[in-house]
């Protein structure tokens, strides 16, 4: 049997011998971020158990916590259980890096700074894309050319159209494994904060009420499933309109001096490839999928979980009085719930890469089609899910168009967007940088989400929310 002593020697070790290709958090670094996600959780046990008479297992109404309150609690925990697991996964993925083909990394002993810079990019200037060969394949007026100024050590001096005329952001695989751990631990802490809240909240808020229903793995992973076809179908119709439009052009980027016999080129096709050709696609593709997991999880129970569930009751505990129908005044709360939350997922998306208010508007709509999904699918959030996976995936790594500015290493379909030739812009149909969540199609595309989800669910989960909502309502009064 090891003697304390000895682990921590092992420990100590082991990471002396990590720090020796990358940096690793120092003691202190490390004592904080356990103890502060530690101290915050006995914090929400205290103040939450107190509002219960052990002595006849009832509640205390009079001091029961105010549903601001409860998000509050919950914001707090997640931020730091996810800082925690971040601090956590962030080693192994710059360790992974290393090993990836094709990777371009700091090199061993580089300080944190360096390593920060790299994973804060949104693009990449030392990569070229498309290629020379992909561009000549395109028509005389889709070219633009590029200027190569500027790219050295992976930096851009020069003008941002002229770099990159085509308004995507592209990065390498080994920095989306990197981001890919990010929002793993973002996801992570956010399902375990939801767990802890609602364990020492039980009687007044369950992981049920907050969309995680304990209902069967076959009957959740079905709602999943709905979702996910749901969300890359109309992503899909979108993309053949964007096509038969003239907006975007499929093009390839396959690299000639790779292939062996060499093709000609009317046989190169832009299908399942790298931006950098030394990659892999599969491992790239797997980094972006394990991305959007992350995202959609951490999104859809952050807004459409928490916030709406206590946004709605905690409007619902001041309006109740204002309206003589009961029925009535849950709709009211509904639609300012859902106006609410719809605001505040746009927001979210205000410093993303080539953002403006288009985009910011179409992010409103589609928050309203997100809270659609939960409310129709009575009250559960695995539907939503779906729906936000499938979106994101089939447009930023399926069919090679940007998601809200995320960079890509790889897609399955190789897009170009129309660049802006002979003085007219065509980034107001197509969304530009940003992609079509800030084009004219987005809106087109939230309703027919909407209706097909209608179609799948009926209205019958949104009768049902509502009345218990008139429920909680009339407990409460």
């Amino acid at each position: 049997m090891l003697e304390p002593c000895a682990v921590s020697n092992i420990f100590k070790e082991y990471t002396n011998a990590i720090r020796q290709i990358i940096p690793m958090p120092s003691t202190f670094e490390w004592s904080v971020s356990i103890l502060i996600p530690l101290q915050l959780t006995w914090l929400s046990s205290h103040l939450l158990q107190t509002h219960i008479d052990d002595s006849n297992d009832a509640i205390d109404h009079s001091t029961r916590p105010s549903h601001a309150v409860l998000f509050l609690l919950y914001l707090v925990l997640d931020a730091s259980l996810g800082h925690l697991f971040h601090l956590l996964l962030t080693p192994p993925a710059r360790r992974l890096s290393h090993r990836l083909p094709g990777a371009l990394v700091p090199p061993p002993a580089a300080d944190e700074a360096r390593w920060t810079r790299q994973e804060e990019q949104t693009n990449d200037p030392s990569l070229t894309w498309p290629t020379e060969e992909a561009l000549r394949r395109l028509p005389p007026d889709w070219r633009v050319a590029r200027t190569s100024g500027g790219r050295e050590n992976g930096t851009s001096t020069g003008d941002e159209r002229s770099l990159r005329p085509y308004r995507l952001n592209h990065v390498r695989g080994s920095t989306r494994v990197r981001h890919a751990a990010q929002r793993a631990g973002a996801a992570l802490g956010t399902a375990v904060a939801s767990v802890l809240v609602c364990r020492f909240a039980s009687r007044w808020i369950r992981l049920e009420d907050v969309g995680l229903s304990s209902r069967s793995v076959r009957e959740a992973t079905s709602d999943v499933g709905r979702g996910f076809f749901v969300g890359s179908f109309i992503v899909t119709v979108l993309f053949v309109t964007e096509l038969r439009l003239g907006w975007v052009r499929i093009v390839s980027t396959v690299h000639l001096e790779t292939l062996s016999p060499l093709p000609s080129s009317d046989d190169i096709q832009g299908y399942l490839d790298t931006v950098e050709p030394n990659e892999l696609f599969l491992l790239n593709f797997s980094w972006d999928v394990l991305f959007h997991i992350a995202v959609s999880i951490n999104e859809e129970i952050m807004l459409r979980g928490w916030m709406f569930v206590l946004g709605s009751r905690g409007i619902a505990a001041r309006s109740a009085e204002w309206f003589q129908d009961d029925r009535t005044a849950a709709t009211f709360v509904l639609i300012v719930a859902v106006l609410s939350q719809s605001t505040v997922f746009a927001m979210l998306h205000f410093h993303s890469p080539g953002s403006n208010w288009v985009s910011l508007v179409n992010l409103f709509l589609g928050g309203i089609a997100a809270s659609w999904n939960f409310l129709v699918a009575g009250g559960t959030l695995w539907s939503g899910i779906g729906w936000h996976f499938g979106w994101n995936i089939f447009m930023g790594h399926v069919l090679g168009r940007s998601t809200s500015g995320i960079p890509m290493s790889c897609a399955v379909v190789n897009v170009v967007p129309r660049p802006c030739s002979n003085g007219t812009s065509y980034d107001k149909y197509h969304g530009g940088m940003f992609g079509p969540e800030q084009g004219v199609l987005a809106p087109l595309a939230y309703v027919m989400g909407m209706c097909m989800m209608m179609y799948i669910y009926g209205v019958d989960g949104l009768v049902d929310y509502r009345e218990r909502l008139v429920l909680q309502m009339a407990k409460n009064s």
